[in-house]
C-alpha cells in the first residue's frame, strides 16, 4: 500500500485543490482498499484501476459534503503525509500546481479527469479502467486536453510579454 500513498495522495489533491482535504480523501481510500481488500477480484481488473477507482469516487463524495456544507477545518499539528521537501521547493510546487489547476478549470470535466488520472501516474489503460472509458477515447480526451491547454499557456505567455513590454 505504501507503493500508492503519494500516488493516491496526489490524484485527491489534484482533484480537490487543497493538500487537508487530499491527506483526509487519500487516507479514506487506504482504509477501504485495506478494509474491502478480499473484494478485490484480480482477474477482472487490474489492482491499480481498483484502488484509483476507489480514489475517483472518494473525490466526488468529498465535493458532494463541499456542496452540502462548509466546515472550516481544524489545523492539523502533524500531517498525515506531507510530500514538500522544503520551503522553496514547496513554494515552486504550490504555485505550479495553482498554475496546472487554473489550467485544468478551462477544461471540460471529462477531459480533466483523464489529466489527473495522468497526473497520479496511471497508464491509459487504468484511467480506461478508472473511467470505465475505452482506450482510444482516453488517448482522444488527453489529446484534446493537451492542445485546449496549449493554446492556454500560450495565451497566459503572450499577455506576460505584452505586460513586461508595457511595464
Amino acid at each position: 500500500m505504501a507503493a500508492y500513498r503519494e500516488r493516491v495522495l496526489r490524484y485527491c489533491y489534484y482533484r480537490l485543490g487543497a493538500w487537508e482535504d487530499a491527506e483526509d480523501a487519500a487516507q479514506e481510500v487506504l482504509i477501504r482498499v485495506s478494509g474491502n481488500f478480499d473484494r478485490f477480484a484480480a482477474g477482472r481488473e487490474s489492482f491499480t484501476t481498483w484502488v484509483f477507482a476507489i480514489a475517483h469516487n472518494e473525490t466526488i463524495d468529498v465535493h458532494r459534503k463541499r456542496q452540502r456544507s462548509r466546515d472550516v477545518p481544524f489545523p492539523e499539528f502533524a500531517p498525515w503525509h506531507d510530500p514538500r521537501p522544503s520551503p522553496e521547493a514547496e513554494a515552486q510546487r504550490a504555485s505550479d500546481q495553482a498554475y496546472c489547476r487554473s489550467l485544468f478549470v478551462l477544461l471540460p470535466p471529462d477531459q480533466r479527469a483523464v489529466l489527473e488520472l495522468r497526473a497520479a501516474d496511471l497508464t491509459t489503460a487504468e484511467i480506461a479502467g478508472v473511467l470505465d472509458k475505452r482506450e482510444a477515447h482516453i488517448r482522444k480526451l488527453q489529446e484534446r486536453a493537451l492542445d485546449r491547454l496549449r493554446t492556454a499557456m500560450r495565451a497566459t505567455s503572450e499577455i506576460a510579454v505584452r505586460g513586461d513590454r508595457d511595464g
